[in-house]
């Protein structure tokens, strides 16, 4: 498979993405441990824990891209800067990348995240 390239905006800087076996799997242990974290979020009720887990939550998104693209600790601390919802977008994108997946299906992935989003806010809204 042909190597994609990646421009982080925010890191003003492309990135080729190999597709691995190692990459790979490192895109399938982020993406497990996220659906882990929103499992154990939506079961959570104590304060202690929730915290517990969006702080877990915050380092994963870091952690992802730090080690799939060998990121120094500059770049990570910009990463750091970004808003929450834009670091996962970017995240998943980047897995997504890492699995070979086309533009397109990326880009309808991240709306579909985007709406989803956009629902559980109207919802919280009506609340």
């Amino acid at each position: 498979m042909e190597n994609t390239k990646l421009y982080i905006k925010e890191l003003n800087k492309s990135f080729s993405i190999r597709h691995t076996n190692k990459l790979i799997r490192y895109s399938y242990q982020f993406q497990l441990e996220m659906a882990k974290m929103g499992q154990i979020g939506q079961e959570e009720s104590e304060p202690e824990k929730q915290f517990e887990f969006v702080t877990n939550y915050s380092q994963t998104l870091l952690d992802f891209p730090r080690k799939a693209l060998k990121l120094t600790d500059k770049q990570v601390d910009k990463l750091d800067d970004m808003d929450q919802e834009d670091l996962q977008k970017l995240d998943v994108k980047l897995a997504l990348t890492i699995q070979g997946m086309n533009k397109q299906d990326i880009q309808s992935t991240l709306r579909s995240m985007d709406d989803a989003q956009k629902s559980t806010s109207e919802e919280n809204d009506a609340e």
